[in-house]
């Protein structure tokens, strides 16, 4: 749920808004004598709503991790045992 603040509420407490909009997924909407003026909002919320990955993208990406895995599991076999 989006919280309506003052911009001189989101001005003195902005450090704490960061926070809670990155570890708690809160929205805030800042408004200058009652005219909404602002959202803001974590990046992996508005990635998440606004800009999600197409699943070709997650396939590549998927398919990009399982071969570095391969990579340094190949790589660690190769190193000296001590």
């Amino acid at each position: 749920m989006t919280k309506v603040i003052s911009a001189l509420a989101a001005r003195s407490q902005f450090g704490q808004i960061l926070r809670r909009a990155r570890q708690n997924r809160e929205r805030f909407l800042m408004d200058s004598r009652g005219e909404p003026q602002v959202v803001s909002m974590g990046i992996q919320d508005y990635l998440d709503t606004f800009a999600p990955a197409p699943e070709a993208l997650r396939k590549i990406d998927a398919e990009v991790a399982a071969t570095r895995r391969a990579r340094r599991k190949q790589e660690s076999d190769r190193q000296p045992q001590k």
